[in-house]
């Protein structure tokens, strides 16, 4: 099967019939379900005269601010200014904020997101809440012509997981996915706020994982004989039919898939 159709089969499955109407009014299709959704008058118009405005010199929220910008960019076309800020912002600006308190039911991974004509606000506890309600302020974006203004309806959020470990598995032993892939894979669970990524590395349909003082668990253990059909009709592998089907991560990719 396809490695993108297993992809979008896996969150089908997954995200099928979560698809919120919120108060019975707009249609405001979130994933997950936010723990509160208020739907309020008016709309914030996101152009390119829009700032984002990180109110914080932590490393962690500017980088969050830069993930998402990169995002909308992809989006829509849109590509805002990131400014560092200790002052209050002017109008049409989105501002990564932390709580000068700490507020005990957001956690580690909560938020609030205040959309309003004017401005909007994302605040949290953290770097983490932070940037889980900028993915779910990319969700409200709706997907117009690149570099054209966007309405985005306003409204305030309140969120934060109802489990600690919300967790995602991806199997490469029995059919192998590329470095490039299994990064593309976790972007799309973050999205969705997932926090864990299960990685099942080796079975006995392969071995993914490079060893270097076992260079034979990858030479022969990697590879595997091609197979197409139904699952359980294949006749066993014979000697002469070469293994050409697999692959492993060098110890490199790991490290970079790690970080």
């Amino acid at each position: 099967m396809n490695r993108s159709i297993v992809l979008m089969v896996c969150f089908f499955i997954v995200f099928f019939g979560q698809i919120n109407r919120v108060n019975g009014q707009n249609h405001t299709s979130l994933i997950p379900e936010p723990v509160e959704v208020k739907n309020l008058e008016g709309n914030f118009l996101l152009s390119s005269k829009t700032r984002i405005v990180v109110l914080s010199g932590n490393e962690e929220i500017g980088k969050a601010a830069k993930i998402w910008a990169g995002q909308l960019k992809s989006l829509c076309g849109i590509s805002p200014e990131i400014i560092t800020s200790v002052k209050k912002p002017h109008k049409q600006s989105v501002i990564f904020k932390l709580n000068e308190k700490n507020i005990p039911r957001l956690g580690e991974e909560g938020y609030n997101l205040d959309i309003t004509p004017q401005n909007i606000t994302v605040t949290a506890n953290n770097a983490a809440g932070l940037f889980y309600g900028s993915q779910t302020l990319l969700q409200l974006v709706p997907i117009e012509k690149p570099g054209t203004t966007v309405k985005i309806s306003c409204a305030n959020i309140v969120d934060y997981p109802r489990f600690v470990w919300r967790g995602l598995m991806l199997d490469v032993s029995r059919h192998f996915f590329t470095k490039e892939e299994v990064k593309r894979f976790i972007d799309q669970m973050v999205k969705y706020k997932y926090n864990t990524f299960h990685w099942h590395l080796s079975d006995d349909n392969g071995w993914r994982i490079e060893i270097k003082a076992y260079p034979r668990l990858t030479s022969i253990g990697a590879w595997s004989v091609s197979r197409t059909g139904r699952y359980g009709t294949f006749e066993p592998e014979k000697a002469e039919v070469p293994a050409t089907y697999g692959g492993f991560y060098t110890q490199d990719d790991l490290r970079e898939i790690v970080k």
